[in-house]
């Protein structure tokens, strides 16, 4: 699923002349991975760099504090540890993509009966099944069955014909996997003809384990931005980090809100990034699996909350549902914020939202 709705806005503040002196020594003359952008901030540094992988743009920014010595060991830590998460984005890019003939799901989709997948993939469809049971199905990593009818950037597709959506639909339903396991081997179980796609959720799941990698006793903070989908932890060194939030109709990207959050994932689902309009009616790539339609309850959703993954899926998830029925799904999660931008292009949001998301005024 691609969501750029969300950006985050780095601003650097440049020091004086004493931190600035000093600096000349720490840093290094050449950047050690060669690619990594280094800015000394009051207090320390932040180190930026972005590679295109999930069909994206990652960033990964890491602030870092100043101490009385080690400062650029300190450096060249961090950066060692922000290869290793970008690494492990890698390597869940991997397992998860449908394309991938190695990963788990092409192994599922390529198989039938009992499966055995990686207990990252497990874990993602068992997320994956919590968010659908409690959506009643309007999230279903199953809808990949209907990609074949949804090739809407193909020039000439017309909508797939009503008879053909209706078997089509018969195949799928996330009740269809069964997930088990047995010490450490991990299973789903399957029939032949049902395929998966992890694209509503895989991206929050590597912003999780990219994280996990980043922590060091001289960090101040991260943000991590997976095509507008975020983390956030701590902050940097000089200020909190801030992250915005755009309208979905706004062509030139104008931010609706800005404001900052603290360990916290923001992650934001629209229809304003892959569409196609026919006839006047806009066909989008968030489908809702029970009825094989284009999700048309919203055209944009933003969710905040502690675990990226489940965040992920509850903004594809609301897409679907729409405010109403998913003012009840929300409800099943009370710690998570949310807010939503209706057909008609009325916003609404959860009445913690502003709790969790402080605004800036200025």
């Amino acid at each position: 699923m691609t969501k750029l709705q969300l950006y985050f806005l780095i601003m650097f503040a440049i020091m004086g002349s004493c931190k600035k002196k000093e600096q000349d020594q720490i840093l290094p003359k050449e950047n050690p991975s060669g690619d990594y952008l280094i800015k000394d901030v009051e207090g320390g540094w932040v180190i930026v760099k972005s590679i295109t992988m999930m069909d994206t743009v990652f960033t990964i920014s890491c602030g870092i504090k100043a101490s009385p010595n080690n400062n650029q060991v300190n450096i060249k830590n961090q950066i060692n540890k922000m290869d290793t998460a970008f690494r492990e984005i890698g390597r869940i890019h991997d397992m998860m993509s449908s394309h991938n003939q190695v990963g788990d799901v092409y192994k599922i989709n390529s198989g039938a009966g009992k499966i055995n997948i990686s207990i990252d993939t497990w874990t993602v469809l068992n997320v994956s099944n919590t968010i659908s049971e409690k959506s009643k199905g309007a999230f279903d990593v199953t809808w990949a069955i209907l990609r074949p009818l949804y090739k809407i950037k193909k020039p000439g597709w017309k909508p797939p014909d009503p008879i053909v959506l209706a078997d089509t639909l018969k195949k799928g339903g996330f009740h269809k996997l069964k997930l088990t396991r047995n010490g450490g081997d991990y299973f789903v179980e399957k029939p032949e003809n049902l395929k998966i796609d992890l694209g509503g959720i895989a991206k929050g799941f590597s912003l999780g384990t990219a994280g996990k990698m980043l922590k060091s006793d001289f960090l101040t903070g991260f943000i991590i931005n997976g095509g507008g989908d975020l983390l956030v932890h701590g902050s940097r060194p000089d200020r909190p980090w801030t992250v915005g939030v755009r309208h979905p109709r706004s062509k030139q990207g104008k931010l609706y809100l800005k404001g900052r959050i603290n360990n916290a994932a923001i992650v934001t689902s629209g229809d304003y990034e892959r569409y196609v309009i026919i006839d006047g009616k806009r066909y989008s790539h968030i489908l809702d699996p029970r009825t094989g339609k284009p999700a048309g309850g919203c055209i944009s959703t933003t969710v905040i909350g502690k675990d990226p993954t489940v965040a992920d899926a509850l903004a594809t998830a609301l897409m679907v549902t729409g405010l109403h029925e998913g003012k009840k799904l929300m409800s099943e999660f009370p710690d998570y914020a949310w807010m939503v931008f209706t057909s008609d292009e009325k916003e609404f949001r959860s009445a913690n939202f502003l709790n969790i998301f402080s605004i800036n005024t200025n």
